[in-house]
């Protein structure tokens, strides 16, 4: 395996970290592979460390070349002057395009590239997803929109509506007071806004769209999807998944959704090697990844 961290020209911190398994005789000589770019969750405001390496070093298990991105991050102190989009998306998108560039030196089938985002990473890939195929992404990468496509797109307890996720903080009241800052602070880091709303967030160079809410741009050029959540996700509600499933649905989009009976926030691989307290373990919601390698090969992406 050959790891390497790139820095992205003009920044001292947002980099991506690949994981390459390397051409060997005895390793299917030859063949192109598939890859994954896995987006850490973190509130828009850091990167967390249980959704990142171990989650890139589980798919590289399955064949996969690996990709960890570590995008722009916001800082709520500054008050939303530094907003995260859509700085973000032009890192993702650069680095598909890098991707596809670079395919054959890396021994990667361009067309088997899929993305995984966990938390607001989730946000920033559900965001991607319906925004590949826009002039302004495709300008901002340097690339054709051809080259910005990709197979698959992978979210984990999604942040999709923050207006949803503020009205049913809203029912219940002052004992809510620690995660509504804490969500706060992602919105800012996000958007600028304490409270973005679906109004007001339009801007020319995304064509119209209300870039912070992906469910209002889903289309029948999203990709299939796959979204794994827990009904006991008491920060990012599992009405943000029902949201986006609906809005895929509405396009005819290809998607499979597994919502667990437990598993809280942030459960990553659900597995003692992302999980620091038992609560975080459950073998039940750890299926997921079984359940996602099973799609995977359905649909081509992963080889049988």
């Amino acid at each position: 395996m050959k790891v390497e961290k790139h820095v992205f020209p003009g920044s001292s911190q947002d980099y991506y970290r690949s994981y390459l398994i390397e051409d060997s005789e005895e390793l299917h000589h030859g063949m192109k592979r598939p890859a994954v770019i896995v987006c850490p969750g973190g509130g828009y405001v850091f990167l967390s460390d249980r959704e990142d390496e171990p989650v890139a070093l589980t798919f590289l298990s399955m064949g996969c070349q690996a990709f960890s991105l570590h995008y722009s991050i916001g800082d709520p102190a500054e008050g939303g002057k530094n907003k995260v989009l859509p700085e973000a998306l032009k890192e993702l998108a650069k680095l598909v395009a890098e991707i596809k560039k670079n395919a054959d030196e890396w021994m990667i089938d361009r067309d088997r590239i899929f993305i995984i985002g966990f938390s607001a990473g989730a946000h920033l890939c559900a965001s991607y997803s319906g925004l590949w195929h826009t002039d302004w992404l495709s300008g901002a990468a340097g690339a054709k929109a051809k080259e910005l496509e990709i197979a698959a797109c992978v979210l984990l307890y999604p942040v999709i509506d923050c207006e949803v996720i503020y009205e049913i903080m809203e029912k219940h009241g002052q004992s809510w007071d620690e995660e509504r800052k804490v969500v706060d602070e992602m919105a800012i880091a996000m958007s600028g806004e304490k409270h973005p709303s679906k109004k007001g967030v339009y801007y020319p160079e995304y064509d119209g769209r209300a870039i912070y809410y992906p469910a209002t741009y889903v289309s029948e050029k999203n990709p299939p999807t796959f979204i794994a959540h827990a009904a006991d996700d008491y920060f990012i509600y599992v009405e943000n998944t029902i949201s986006f499933i609906s809005a895929l649905s509405a396009s005819r989009v290809s998607y499979e959704t597994h919502i667990f009976e437990k598993g809280g926030h942030g459960f990553s691989l659900a597995n003692p090697v992302t999980s620091n307290i038992p609560a975080e373990r459950n073998k039940r919601t750890a299926g997921w990844v079984s359940l996602l390698r099973g799609w995977l090969t359905s649909r081509g992406i992963l080889d049988r």
